[in-house]
């Protein structure tokens, strides 16, 4: 904390990564990415935080309210001595959690076959499910790998996951135990498309500790059935909501992220799902909207296509639904993803070890293999290429304002050496969501 002394007799300099917002009332909004801090000045007090912001304090405020305004930006991160190193906080924060041993996160497939045909899906989808050799070394992997850890995060990926139910609980069951023999937390989750979570599978699922669940749905039932139809032939759609709805009556304590890709043409629409979610569970739902991979031939402006998006994301909440972009982009954030941590590994179903879900999963991409005796044994060169990119060593990082919110960008672009990193964040949206954490406050004050 920078105390009244401090203020007096050192110069201090706004944060580069400091975000602001006025609205029309003239209240002030403001928000510290390096921080996470959130603030908000009404009437003159705007106009003199705003002012302290914006030029080096080099003499002692001009009044005593002015002086604890200052204190208040300069306690949270929004004023900072002269000399201090911003990036290299930053640098240190990455490494200490990329480094960090205590929560591990463990991504299991346990089939990369589907049973739905996504016109957007980038794996390779094949009938290989995990067998009872590959359950037993992952069973071993976790008896030597958890004890001493602060605690473990299971999730479920594949393929479709619950083409493999069996799988799921047995594994599920097997570390829930395990963790509360070691007086370990515990999180479970699931990325499933839904539609085989019926009543009696999710009752089964919220018995083994899965209380987070990803589910796409594709806006209404016309463009989620177009883009997201069953092996078989027709939609998905029903399916997917009732599955949602399955888990929210039937599991007390989960929680559903919808994901809702989009199109130009189906943006209008990606909204139309959330009346058929029960009013009296919302709360328990959060919902982000992305634009499809590698979409051709925009129709929509960028600029067009954010102004929408904020239209859906005020009708989400409108609707009693969470936003999860808050999380997202406002949430603390050590790295870019779990896939920068040493502590994080995705095991496919034949037992090969990877480090990001998203991909195709084929043997010579592996990083490592958990041998018969639950130890992964790590292919030194391509470990070694995967943790060789530094974000910190690319200038146009290190002037980006978003760096605390993305860290760097995707490990696996950098790594690939086809790109950069990127920013795939939307952080288009900042200033929306400071106005609605600041409504949110304002009407519970």
């Amino acid at each position: 904390m920078i105390g009244l002394s401090t203020l007096v007799h050192r110069h201090l300099k706004a944060s580069r990564y400091n975000y602001s917002t006025r609205l029309a009332s003239g209240d002030l909004l403001l928000f510290n990415g390096a921080t996470r801090a959130v603030a908000a000045f009404r009437g003159t007090d705007a106009d003199v935080a705003a002012g302290l912001l914006q030029r080096c304090v080099a003499s002692p405020p001009a009044s005593r309210r002015a002086t604890l305004i200052a204190r208040y930006l300069a306690k949270n991160g929004f004023l900072l001595r002269c000399d201090a190193d911003e990036i290299e906080a930053l640098r240190v924060r990455c490494r200490t959690g990329s480094a960090d041993a205590g929560d591990v996160h463990l991504i299991l497939l346990p089939t990369l076959d589907c049973n739905a045909r996504c016109c957007y899906c980038y794996e390779d989808r094949r009938a290989t499910a995990m067998s009872r050799d590959v359950i037993e070394r992952v069973s071993r992997w976790g008896e030597l790998a958890l004890p001493g850890r602060r605690a473990l995060t299971l999730s479920w990926f594949g393929g479709e996951p619950l083409l493999e139910l069996a799988t799921v609980v047995e594994l599920s069951g097997f570390f829930r135990d395990l963790c509360r023999a070691l007086g370990l937390g515990f999180r479970n989750m699931m990325t499933t498309n839904g539609y085989l979570l019926t009543q009696e599978v999710a009752g089964e699922l919220g018995d083994v500790g899965v209380s987070h669940f990803n589910i796409t749905i594709d806006g209404c039932r016309d463009w989620h059935d177009r883009f997201r139809p069953h092996e078989k032939g027709g939609g998905t759609y029903d399916r997917a909501v009732e599955g949602a709805c399955s888990v929210l009556s039937h599991i007390p304590e989960a929680h559903v992220t919808i994901r809702v890709n989009y199109t130009d043409e189906s943006l209008d629409a990606a909204g139309g799902f959330l009346f058929d979610l029960p009013a009296n569970a919302r709360s328990r739902v959060s919902v982000y909207f992305r634009e499809v991979f590698g979409q051709q031939g925009h129709r929509v402006s960028a600029r067009v296509k954010t102004t929408r998006e904020a239209m859906l994301y005020r009708a989400v909440v409108e609707c009693g639904v969470a936003v999860d972009l808050e999380s997202m982009l406002l949430g603390p954030k050590a790295t870019h993803c779990y896939a920068d941590r040493k502590a994080a590994m995705v095991v496919s179903p034949t037992g090969d070890v990877f480090k990001c879900a998203l991909g195709k999963f084929s043997p010579r991409d592996r990083l490592g293999r958990i041998d018969g005796n639950g130890r992964v044994q790590w292919d030194r060169v391509a470990i070694e290429k995967w943790n060789a990119p530094d974000p910190f060593d690319d200038p146009e990082c290190l002037l980006c304002v978003h760096l605390p919110l993305c860290m760097g960008g995707c490990r696996a672009r950098r790594a690939s050496g086809r790109e950069k990193g990127g920013c795939t964040q939307p952080f288009e949206h900042i200033d929306m969501l400071l106005e609605q954490i600041f409504e949110r406050e304002d009407s519970s004050a």
